[in-house]
């Protein structure tokens, strides 16, 4: 199973999406990001980086499986999720910004909840 996202589902986003996705990610020990000047350099956050992250807005998150969750419940846009039986594809159900019922529908849970993420962001 796809436990994040990849470059490049973040190079999806436009400028306004990305600059609310750096507003909205609070830098841990563990996350994995990239610097976009830098292409497909990947790192992950450990001590040296904590600091240069807090203080620079270059970075994007390659977000997670929870963290995905995280952004979708603190925008209260979160619904659920579901694994169908007879597919195996995940269903994570969602509200648009006019409060209407959302679903998106992938083989991985990570796509599902990234593609309902750049819905609200």
């Amino acid at each position: 199973m796809k436990q994040r996202i990849d470059v490049s589902q973040l190079q999806e986003l436009n400028p306004e999406q990305q600059e609310r996705l750096r507003q909205w990610w609070e830098p841990e020990f563990g996350d994995v990001f990239i610097i976009p000047e830098n292409g497909e350099e990947i790192h992950a956050v450990d001590r040296s980086w904590l600091l240069i992250i807090r203080n620079d807005p270059r970075f994007l998150p390659l977000l997670s499986v929870g963290q995905c969750i995280e952004l979708l419940v603190d925008k209260n846009e979160f619904k659920g999720f579901h694994k169908s039986q007879t597919d195996g594809r995940f269903k994570v159900y969602g509200e648009d910004h006019k409060h209407s019922m959302t679903i998106y529908d992938s083989s991985e849970l990570i796509d599902a909840l990234f593609e309902d993420v750049k819905s609200i962001l």
